[in-house]
């Protein structure tokens, strides 16, 4: 696992393409959230082989739901630089996600993927994932 400064440029590229606008301020603070408490899920970071600069990274929080019974993986962030994209690790990643909410006993997964990422969505799919017939709604606090 890296720390946050070295996280936050693949971060920061990762809303760049969604044209999510975050200060880096906010974006240290929230690694720093789950980096210093592991309780709250990880971080997980992917490096291409032999090199020490990072290629992807895999944000996973810990919640609680009703509707799966429990403890539940929320998949916030999984991210591949474009260059390395197709190289196997988003699924390397994805595998690491699953281990850890399988470890953490989380008794699902959750994530969103944009309507556009058909690849991304094919990925999950693969891997159990399935659509469900509803849409995500957000309301920031105090912004």
């Amino acid at each position: 696992m890296a720390d946050a400064p070295a996280i936050l440029p693949l971060i920061a590229a990762q809303y760049d393409e969604h044209a999510i606008v975050r200060a880096p301020r906010e974006l240290e603070a929230g690694i720093a959230g789950l980096v210093d408490h592991p309780e709250r899920g990880a971080v997980l970071v992917a490096a291409r082989p032999g090199h020490d600069d990072l290629a992807g990274l895999a944000v996973v929080s810990f919640t609680w739901t009703l509707e799966n019974g429990g403890r539940t993986a929320w998949l916030d962030e999984l991210y591949v630089t474009p260059g390395h994209r197709g190289s196997g690790l988003g699924t390397s990643l994805l595998e690491a996600v699953i281990a850890i909410a399988d470890a953490e006993g989380c008794l699902a997964i959750e994530l969103e993927v944009d309507h556009d990422h058909a690849r991304a969505e094919a990925l999950y799919q693969r891997y159990g994932f399935r659509v469900l017939p509803r849409r995500r709604l957000t309301r920031v606090q105090g912004r």
